[in-house]
């Protein structure tokens, strides 16, 4: 769910930067954000569980978005969250 207000923080320090100024470095990709985004464009598909391939596009959007950072030559090093952990336990049954 990441750091609360963590946007609001760090807007004035954002400065707007062309993807290919990344151009043969790593960067870090949150892959349940960008999943959960992508499952935007079809959700009724998947709450239905519809056979169709509509609902695959979630895996569309995001494998269009590692396909952009490789078209820059970036490296993505995609990160999928792991277990609770024990210090997150009061903030998980809040979200629960």
């Amino acid at each position: 769910m990441g750091i609360k207000d963590l946007l609001k923080v760090m807007k004035p320090f954002i400065t707007p930067i062309h993807i290919k100024s990344y151009s043969g470095k790593r960067v870090g990709i949150d892959a349940y954000s960008w999943l959960h985004k992508g499952a935007y464009s079809c959700s009724l598909e998947l709450c239905l569980d519809v056979g169709s391939v509509k609902k695959m596009r979630y895996i569309n959007y995001f494998m269009d978005r590692i396909n952009l950072l490789r078209y820059y030559e970036v490296t993505p090093v995609v990160v999928f969250d792991g277990g609770n952990l024990p210090s997150k336990s009061a903030i998980e049954g809040e979200r629960r």
